[in-house]
């Protein structure tokens, strides 16, 4: 009895040591904020500027640290002054009856007591304001190209201290033809559809909203921040989980801050001690696991800010088969240049895309290929990735589908001072499969090897005949059957430089 006496009087005086030395953390917690409607002196339709409001309540209802409340107030920078002004004698005041603000712009606004304390008491205000937006017009072929230009500013207002402590300015432009229709218009010689006015107009609007919550995570009142809460076998958890918008491909650096003293001032600064990655999320806690750095009971985590996507460059090499066609009556004019693809090694160049944010271990992943070599061909590879992280060691094998167009000019036949010009283009479907191996030297920066096999079969090939007067020469007797079996077939493998923002 009296050893176990001990043993409990030393568990409670380890614990208060504990509890005097533990670091002194920063856990998020939820903030109540009031988001006005958006404040614009362009001519822009109504349900475009309701698409950006909604969407700006959303991302902050979508980060679930923020409890919401949507006003439709639209204020100038100069009326949100006057506001303010307004709502601060208001407050003074102590109302108990409903008050009226008058704006030039948008007439009285009403303001119940109720609305006035929900105002007063929150967290923060936030105010956009539509700073630019205009619609280029510009014609190819007859088709319309609508360019559009969309600028936003964002304010965050703290009513405690009566300031404006940050604002956001984002800008896009968005092209309703893609670079992709460009690159299918350029390979198959037709045209691709484009967006129409108001389809690119909203596509702006999404794409300034997901930049909008990318500028919002930077805002140190708004980061995100956690702790290590349990170690078990090997395992690390953290406090908060989907309640926080925190899933699995979420980035967090180990940080530790420190006070130091320049100029007689005291300042805090923070330190990057490591990086960890959430593998799983349940509703109030998380499991990560370390890319670099310690982990310890009570570290300090914070998120990385990476938007959660890797591009990389890379340079290889790839197999090249192909097969003799079942009519070689054109074949002996170039026989030189189709044998030069007999089984040989073609070098690649490409670049590759891959999002690494959206799931702890799957990357899906897309590659533009350029094989250098006659004939020219362009390759698309859609992957699908599965990552084994030995911390900064990732280990991915990798399946995917393989999209191939390959163009070559094969020469000229002559007869006297007339002749025609020959291009071959294939169009090929395959498959592909191997294994990457990427080294992360920092969170931003890594290597990567790849080896992997390519098996493409044609399925739709042409021959194009060019006369001397540059007129396309029609004629039955060029068919696909003169085309040679042209394909990527093999082990081929590149090396890359990753780098992951």
């Amino acid at each position: 009895m009296k050893r176990l006496f001990i043993l409990i009087v030393s568990l409670v005086f380890v614990g208060v040591i504990y509890a005097q030395t533990k670091p002194n953390v920063k856990i998020s917690e939820q903030q109540e904020i009031a988001v006005f409607a958006s404040y614009y002196t362009y001519d822009i339709p109504a349900n475009i500027v309701n698409k950006l409001d909604d969407g700006i309540v959303n991302l902050f209802l979508t980060m679930k640290r923020f409890k919401v409340n949507g006003y439709q107030f639209r204020f100038s920078e100069s009326n949100l002054e006057q506001f303010i002004s307004r709502v601060k004698e208001l407050q003074a005041q102590k109302i108990t009856k409903s008050e009226k603000f008058v704006d030039p712009k948008w007439g009285t606004i009403t303001l119940t007591p109720e609305m006035l304390e929900k105002i007063v008491n929150s967290y923060t205000i936030v105010i956009p304001n539509i700073k630019s937006f205009g619609v280029e017009t510009t014609y190819d072929d007859g088709q319309p190209i609508y360019t559009v230009t969309m600028g936003v500013s964002l304010k965050f207002f703290d009513p405690a201290e009566g300031v404006v402590f940050h604002v956001i300015d984002v800008k896009k432009s968005v092209n309703s033809k893609s670079g992709m229709s460009y690159m299918i218009e350029a390979i198959s010689g037709g045209k691709s559809k484009s967006l129409t006015r108001e389809e690119t107009i909203l596509l702006a609007v999404d794409s300034l909203i997901e930049e909008i919550k990318y500028e919002i995570r930077k805002i140190e009142k708004f980061k995100l921040y956690t702790t290590i809460v349990e170690v078990s076998g090997g395992r690390y958890f953290i406090e908060l989980g989907k309640n926080y918008d925190i899933n699995p491909g979420l980035e967090l650096d180990l940080v530790k801050t420190r006070t130091i003293t320049i100029g007689g001032k005291t300042r805090t600064v923070s330190e990057s001690l490591g990086l960890v990655r959430v593998v799983n999320s349940e509703e109030d806690f998380s499991e990560v696991i370390p890319i670099f750095g310690d982990l310890n009971l009570g570290d300090q985590l914070v998120d990385s800010l990476r938007r959660g996507f890797i591009f990389r460059l890379f340079l290889g090499l790839q197999q090249i088969d192909y097969n003799l066609p079942s009519d070689t009556s054109l074949l002996g004019y170039f026989q030189s240049k189709w044998n030069n693809l007999n089984d040989t090694m073609g070098l690649v160049i490409g670049v590759s895309g891959a999002n690494d944010g959206s799931y702890a271990f799957f990357e899906p992943q897309i590659d533009l290929t350029l094989v250098l070599m006659s004939p020219i061909t362009i390759t698309i590879d859609l992957l699908f990735n599965y990552s084994l992280y030995l911390r900064n060691l990732k280990i991915k094998p990798f399946v995917g589908i393989n999209l191939l167009g390959s163009f070559s000019y094969l020469g000229s036949i002559y007869w006297s001072l007339y002749y025609l010009d020959f291009y071959l283009t294939t169009f090929s479907l395959g498959v592909t499969g191997g294994l990457n191996i990427e080294y992360l030297f920092t969170k931003y920066i890594g290597l990567n090897i790849n080896v992997g096999y390519k098996y493409t079969l044609p399925v739709y090939n042409f021959i194009r005949v060019y006369d001397s007067f540059g007129n396309e020469y029609q004629s039955s007797a060029f068919t696909s059957s003169m085309i040679p079996d042209f394909g990527l077939r093999g082990l081929g493998g590149s090396i890359a430089l990753s780098i992951r923002y």
